[in-house]
C-alpha cells in the first residue's frame, strides 16, 4: 500500500470484506457562503438517466432540504470518469464502484495516473456483466460474444473495464472483440438495427436499468446473455491470477434474480432457473479529504436517517433503505484500503451503528 507522497494513511487495517470544465468548490476559502465552512459541492452522476445519476439527483435533493448544503449533479461519462474527476479536483463528489477504487489508487488501467479518493458509503450494489441479444442471435452465453461487436458503454464505463475483465480472465478473445462504446439507449437501438451483435450492461441490486426494462418491453425477441456456469465468475472475481500485471479483485459474489426480466429471461438458456451467480460491483458515494468532516457527516446522516424518503423518490433507494446493514459498507477489502472512508463518513456511520471498527479511516 502507497503511504509515502500521498494525502492520507490508514489508521487500522482491514479486517474483513466495496463536469468537465467546471470549477471546483472543494478546497475554496469561503466555501461560497462568504467565508464560512463549504456549502456548495458538485457531484459527479454519470449518464443522464442512469442509475448512478438517479441516486445522486434523489440524495442530493434530500440534503439541500435537510441541511445548509446545496448539491449540482453532473452528468458524466460514467464511474471511471467519475473517479478522474473527483480525484483530480474538478468535482467534489460523486459515484463510484470496485475496482475503480484500487485501479484509481495505483494508476492502474483505465487510470493513467493515481487518485486519492475516500469512500462515504455504500448504497446499492451493481451485479454485472449482464448481457442482452435478440432471439434470432446465436449468443447465449457471455463468452460467445468474442469476436462480435458488443456495446460496452460510453468512455468512462465500469461495464467496460468490467467486461474487459470478464473476457481476459476468461481467453475468450478480447482482443478480437469490437467493443462499441456508446450509452445504453444508443446501444439497445443499435442492436434492434442489427448494427452490433449485444449489449453489455449492469443491474442495480436485482433489477436492470431504464433503458434494458425499455428494450424487454419493445423489442421483439429479448435475451438475456448468461455466464457459463460458475468457474467464468470465479476468474472474474479472482482476475489478478489470470490477466498478467492486473493485481486488483474483481469485485464481489452476488446471486441475480432473472425472473424480472420477463421475456428475455424466457429466451434464454436459463429460462429454467431464477437467478445465478455473478460478480457485483457498488454505487458507492466518494469524495477527497478536501471535503469538509461535518459536512460529509451530515450528508451520511441524511441518507441513513431518511432512507424511506430516498426509495420513495426512486426504488434504486429500496435496498439501502430495508438494509442498511447490509450495504452501507459493502465493498472489497481491496477497495477500502484503496479508498479508506472519509473521517466525516466514518462518524456518521458510528453514530448509526453501521460502523466496524477494523474499517480503514483517512488520516488528515
Amino acid at each position: 500500500m502507497q503511504t509515502s507522497a500521498r494525502r492520507r494513511t490508514v489508521l487500522k487495517a482491514v479486517g474483513a470484506a466495496s463536469a468537465a470544465g467546471m470549477v471546483a468548490l472543494a478546497g475554496c476559502s469561503d466555501g461560497g457562503n462568504g467565508g464560512g465552512e463549504q456549502t456548495q459541492f458538485t457531484y459527479a452522476g454519470g449518464e443522464n438517466g442512469t442509475a448512478p445519476y438517479q441516486l445522486g439527483l434523489t440524495w442530493s435533493n434530500e440534503i439541500q432540504s435537510e441541511t445548509d448544503n446545496e448539491i449540482s449533479v453532473q452528468t458524466t461519462g460514467g464511474f471511471n470518469a467519475n473517479q478522474r474527476q473527483v480525484g483530480s479536483g474538478a468535482i467534489d463528489m460523486g459515484a463510484g464502484s470496485t475496482p475503480d477504487f484500487q485501479a484509481a489508487d495505483r494508476g492502474h488501467p483505465p487510470f493513467e495516473n493515481e487518485f486519492d479518493t475516500n469512500l462515504m458509503f455504500t448504497c446499492a450494489a451493481y451485479p454485472f456483466p449482464i448481457g442482452f441479444t435478440t432471439g434470432d442471435s446465436e449468443i447465449d452465453f457471455l463468452g460467445d460474444t468474442g469476436g462480435g461487436r458488443v456495446v460496452t458503454g460510453l468512455p468512462g464505463s465500469t461495464v467496460h473495464t468490467y467486461f474487459r475483465l470478464f473476457m481476459l480472465a476468461n481467453n475468450y478473445g478480447w482482443e478480437e472483440t469490437e467493443a462499441v462504446r456508446v450509452g445504453g439507449e444508443e446501444g439497445f437501438q443499435n442492436l434492434q438495427d442489427g448494427q452490433v451483435d449485444a449489449v453489455l450492461t449492469a443491474g442495480i441490486n436485482n433489477v436492470i436499468g431504464p433503458q434494458a426494462q425499455q428494450f424487454i418491453q419493445t423489442a421483439d425477441e429479448p435475451k438475456l446473455i448468461v455466464p457459463d456456469g460458475r468457474e467464468p465468475i470465479d476468474r472474474l472475481i479472482n482476475a489478478r491470477d489470470y490477466v498478467d500485471d492486473w493485481g486488483i479483485t474483481g469485485g464481489v459474489e452476488w446471486e441475480f434474480n432473472i425472473t424480472a426480466l420477463g421475456p428475455a429471461w424466457e429466451n434464454s438458456v436459463y429460462s429454467d432457473r431464477e437467478s445465478y451467480l455473478t460478480v457485483a460491483g457498488t454505487n458507492t458515494h466518494f469524495t477527497t479529504l478536501d471535503a469538509p468532516d461535518e459536512a460529509v457527516q451530515e450528508m451520511v446522516s441524511v441518507a441513513i436517517e431518511n432512507r424511506e424518503s430516498l426509495a420513495e423518490g426512486t426504488g434504486l433507494w429500496a435496498g439501502f433503505a430495508q438494509s442498511p446493514e447490509t450495504f452501507a459498507t459493502l465493498m472489497t477489502a481491496e477497495d477500502m484500503e484503496a479508498a479508506p472512508f472519509h473521517p466525516g463518513a466514518a462518524e456518521a456511520l458510528r453514530e448509526h451503528d453501521l460502523w466496524d471498527e477494523s474499517l480503514p479511516v483517512a488520516e488528515r
